[in-house]
């Protein structure tokens, strides 16, 4: 059985930040995929 891999856990790095789909969190500051923002924010 495979264990679930949570996707909005990912690793940073310093190319992230020139990468049009990420985005950072107005909350936290954490740089996320654009497509998983919306879910963090939620939780955040």
């Amino acid at each position: 059985m495979y264990t679930w891999q949570n996707p909005v856990t990912i690793t940073t790095s310093p190319n992230d930040e020139i990468k049009p789909n990420y985005a950072k969190c107005p909350i936290c500051q954490i740089l996320l995929p654009k497509a998983n923002l919306f879910i963090h924010q939620i939780r955040c």
